[in-house]
């Protein structure tokens, strides 16, 4: 289980890395300043976009001082966007398309320590007429210097604009109804994304909802009354937290599936099930497209892939009557494993090789299988050791014995280049339907957003046709109250022929009924009133109540976090044990040797010949395949001190023309292999 933990962890610090070279945290530090007398300026505001998309946020701070940090994928052309009460809107161009992300040494780079932004009081140009598009600033990127290079062609149009917006001719007065209809303006593009917020919020698009928040509030700080701006701003805010809030805890919830999916997937076959129904689950379905999801999916569908066809293999092993195809079979599945070395388990590659060897016996008993050289007690003798010979022994020029497997190489060199070329045209051809299965996604995805928004317009225009209908409705009924009025116009003039004392008998009564029909009106709007108050009383009450279930819902979970670190704590310091254990017990084992490594061991040849004393020697072993091609050379090199102690080295060249060595049947470097085969440290001359 231990094993399985730390490999999760290697997997996540993984995808973690792999995160941070896609993007890159840039840096921009300096002061907001009054361009009138330098005074350092609290609670500018800065805002980073790309195009009209928000990215980050700063603000000044008392002594005029700001940071601002963002995270970009690519070079591009980016805008800052600096602003105060009671001073021109500022706008500076940043390009830093030229950006070379691979020369960075790592995810963080300072663009600006010293970024003075000087604001413009509105007081001294209060006939100031300028375009939102109008750049005052322009920082372009020179990857030769490294850093940010002012273009001053700008900074000197923006100040002549300044300077001509004060002539006469140039004056221009807004009046109250143009900054309320420019209000109305800002107001309903705010209504409208705001709109679009709480939408991608009910489908659980948290972050694309904050970033539309932002964007709200970037536009508000453009209106005129400061009243009114920040009673938008606190609204919106408490909107967006709420949101925030939401995708903190749906990020919680959508780790903690993760990490059960993940465990499933490390239980081996018998967890992949589990693992993918997880995957399926509440918040996971909107999270499809993360790339921890794609890859445990990917990492999933290949080992069911693998296992499928080790099955089918297995199956015709377990037949015995198709041992040819099983071989076939298990030589597809043991490729299959090595295309996927990172997540087939070890363990696997040992039991393939195994039953590949198994079955060839079976059918060519002559066969010689490539294994270590093993050493064999004597039978002639109750002591020393038989070196067994791991083929034939070579008798004439080394050089002879190396030719022969070169053209063992040669022959099988071009079945090696068709091989490769067929999985490079199946390679190509899971790119080529990976891609289809993406246009297709991306297609079904258009078409779920034509949908929606035909939907949105259908809704739409229900909404138009009711308030035609609503106000055909209000005429009708202001028609039907002027009809009234003439009617009772009418009668008013038909009863003035009547008694003043009729008249003023049916006033009373008329007093009277209007009286108590506005008594009566009353006691309904009374009545209505508290059925009000009571409904948004019991909706604080089930605010409340969800707000507490939350609180302890979170308490849970806290709970369960907690507890899972104390497990994995507690077998990380059974793991360092139980290390510090097995190192003591290497280390024992390694003085224990040390004591008797000059003992003799009298080291034997395969006739049963004891190696001479205080000398080296050299034999040369070819090892030949079903069809007598030489397939592996074995150069053995048996170093006896003058004790009689014998070390066994051997070099192994196999078909590939790739050697490796070994000292008594364990791998060494080859370094050791050419300082200590030659016996020249123990050869006493």
């Amino acid at each position: 289980m231990l094993k399985k933990l730390l490999f999760f962890f290697l997997i996540i610090i993984s995808f973690r890395n792999s995160f941070s070279q896609k993007e890159i945290s840039i840096l921009i530090q300096g002061n907001i300043l009054n361009s009138d007398n330098k005074e350092k300026l609290f609670g500018g505001s800065l805002y980073f976009m790309q195009k009209d998309l928000f990215i980050s946020r700063s603000v000044s701070e008392s002594n005029g001082s700001f940071l601002l940090s963002a995270k970009i994928a690519k070079g591009d052309v980016y805008d800052l966007i600096v602003s105060k009460n009671g001073f021109l809107i500022k706008k500076i161009l940043i390009d830093l398309s030229s950006l070379d992300f691979s020369s960075l040494k790592n995810n963080t780079l300072s663009l600006k320590k010293d970024f003075n932004i000087s604001l413009f009081p509105i007081a001294s140009y209060v006939n100031i007429k300028m375009s939102d598009s109008l750049y005052s600033e322009k920082y372009s990127w020179n990857q030769q210097v490294f850093q940010l290079i002012e273009d001053k062609s700008y900074s000197l149009i923006y100040k002549d604009k300044l300077k001509n917006s004060n002539f006469p001719e140039n004056k221009i007065v807004l009046d109250s109804s143009a900054i309320k209809l420019q209000d109305k303006i800002i107001l309903d593009k705010v209504s409208v994304i705001t709109q679009q917020a709480k939408l991608l919020a009910k489908e659980k698009k948290f972050k694309s909802s904050v970033e539309k928040y932002s964007e709200a509030e970037l536009l508000l700080v453009k209106l005129s009354n400061t009243n009114s701006k920040n009673r938008y701003l606190s609204e919106l805010g408490t909107e967006k937290i709420k949101t925030l809030e939401r995708k903190n805890s749906e990020d919680q919830v959508f780790k903690i599936q993760l990490l059960k999916a993940t465990e499933n997937y490390n239980l081996g076959r018998k967890g992949y099930a589990k693992a993918k129904i997880i995957l399926m689950t509440d918040p996971m379905q909107s999270r499809v497209n993360e790339p921890e999801v794609i890859a445990l999916k990917d990492n999933i569908n290949k080992m069911e892939a693998y296992f499928v066809l080790k099955d089918a293999a297995y199956r015709l092993v377990n037949s015995k009557k198709k041992n040819a195809e099983a071989i076939i079979s298990l030589l597809k599945t043991q490729e299959l494993a090595f295309l996927n070395p990172k997540i087939v388990p070890v363990n696997e590659f040992s039991q393939l090789e195994k039953s590949i060897d198994s079955l060839q016996l079976v059918i060519n008993p002559k066969i010689i299988i490539k294994k270590t050289p093993i050493v064999t007690p004597a039978s002639t003798q109750n002591q020393g050791t038989i070196l067994l010979a791991p083929g034939e022994i070579h008798i004439g020029k080394d050089s002879d014995a190396y030719l022969d497997i070169i053209e063992n190489i040669e022959k099988d060199k071009n079945a090696s280049i068709y091989k490769m070329a067929d999985v490079k045209n199946e390679l190509e051809y899971d790119l080529y339907l990976k891609n289809t299965i993406d246009v297709s996604s991306n297609q079904d995805a258009q078409l779920e957003i034509i949908n929606k928004n035909n939907i949105i317009d259908s809704i739409a225009a229900v909404e138009k046709k009711l308030s035609v209908e609503r106000q055909y409705q209000v005429q009708e009924k202001i028609l039907s109250l002027d009809r009234e009025i003439n009617e009772r116009d009418l009668r008013v003039k038909a009863q003035n022929t009547l008694s003043i004392e009729e008249i003023a008998d049916k006033k009373n009564q008329l007093d009277i009924a209007q009286k108590l029909e506005k008594d009566q009106e009353k006691e309904r709007l009374e009545n209505e009133l508290l059925l009000i108050q009571n409904n948004k009383d019991r909706i604080i009450l089930k605010e409340i109540e969800i707000r507490d279930k939350e609180k302890v819902r979170l308490a849970t979970l806290q709970k369960n976090i907690n507890s899972l670190e104390y497990t994995l704590y507690k077998k990380d310091s059974i793991s360092k044990v139980e290390s510090e254990v097995r190192l003591k017990t290497i280390q024992k084992s390694k003085d224990f040797q040390k004591l008797y490594e000059t003992s003799p061991n009298y080291l034997k040849n395969e006739a049963g010949i004891l190696y001479e004393k205080n000398k080296m020697t050299e034999v040369i072993y070819k090892i030949k395949n079903s069809e007598g091609f030489v397939t592996t050379i074995v150069l053995r090199r048996v170093v006896v001190d003058e004790n009689g102690y014998g070390v066994v080295y051997e070099q192994t060249t196999n078909e590939n023309g790739k050697s490796f060595f070994t000292q008594n049947g364990q791998r060494i470097t080859e370094t050791i292999w050419f300082n200590q085969s030659t016996g020249k440290n123990v050869i006493k001359k």
